[in-house]
């Protein structure tokens, strides 16, 4: 089914996405990242990921075999959070609930399923 988007005469294809300022944590490291949530399924038609992938698949981005999400990184934020494909890591959105206590941040465990390089 097209979009409005991919009706618009000249556009060859379209997909959805999301773009947000979240921390990834791990056992080694913490950093502060921009993350673009896509969707696998139309993904390739419209980025060039595949190409710059070194590790792990596209359609792997679906929920794993443990029920997490799976994630992709460039490879120097790899290295620096100390991960590679099959770890898990935690993404902590600002972007929380209001507690009592406070702002509560969102966290969600996520499994790597893939490494890119692009060569920035």
């Amino acid at each position: 089914m097209a979009t409005k988007a991919e009706e618009v005469k000249g556009v060859v294809s379209a997909a959805p996405f999301i773009i947000s300022q979240v921390m990834l944590s791990t056992d080694a490291n913490v950093s502060g990242v921009v993350v673009k949530g896509i969707d696998p399924g139309k993904a390739g038609n419209v980025t060039e990921l595949l190409v710059y992938l070194t590790a792990g698949r596209l359609q792997d981005l679906q929920t794993t075999q443990d029920n997490l999400t799976g994630i992709i990184l460039g490879v120097e934020l790899a290295k620096h959070l100390g991960v590679s494909v099959k770890d898990t890591l935690q993404m902590i959105s600002p972007l929380g609930t209001m507690t009592p206590m406070g702002m509560m941040p969102k966290m969600k465990r996520f499994r790597v399923v893939g490494i890119f390089r692009s060569g920035i």
